[in-house]
């Protein structure tokens, strides 16, 4: 019986550890007071991603979001900044390394239809 209860928590143990390398959390692209500061609190369901993004003074809820694998996700979102209230819309690829997750994004400036491309790095909140 002894054997059969190791044997079930030790393989436990690496599973609680592999959970704990994930997006979930908080991650943000510079300081709280900063004017281009991007935030993002990210969940993980399974295979699915969800979450909301905090810029431009808003917060915008994450759409389409997936787990890839245990280091890469990928979702969209669509923000309307001020002045002009401009939609731009954002699908993302994530790349998670430690406590930075990269994003490599294919944006579009929706009145102007005018595509982009641009990355950021996020840090995990402490």
């Amino acid at each position: 019986m002894k054997t059969l209860l190791a044997v079930m928590v030790g393989g436990l143990i690496p599973a609680l550890v592999y959970g704990q390398a994930t997006v979930a959390g908080k991650w943000e692209t510079g300081e709280p007071a900063a004017r281009d500061r991007t935030a993002m609190e990210l969940k993980v369901n399974g295979k699915s991603l969800s979450g909301t993004v905090m810029v431009c003074g808003g917060s915008f809820p994450i759409e389409d979001g997936k787990v890839v694998d245990k280091n890469t996700v990928s979702f969209a979102w669509t923000t309307a900044c001020p002045p002009e209230g401009r939609q731009i819309h954002r699908s993302a690829t994530g790349k998670l390394n430690g406590d930075q997750l990269t994003l490599t994004n294919k944006g579009l400036i929706v009145d102007q239809n005018q595509p982009f491309d641009d990355s950021m790095t996020l840090k995990r909140e402490k």
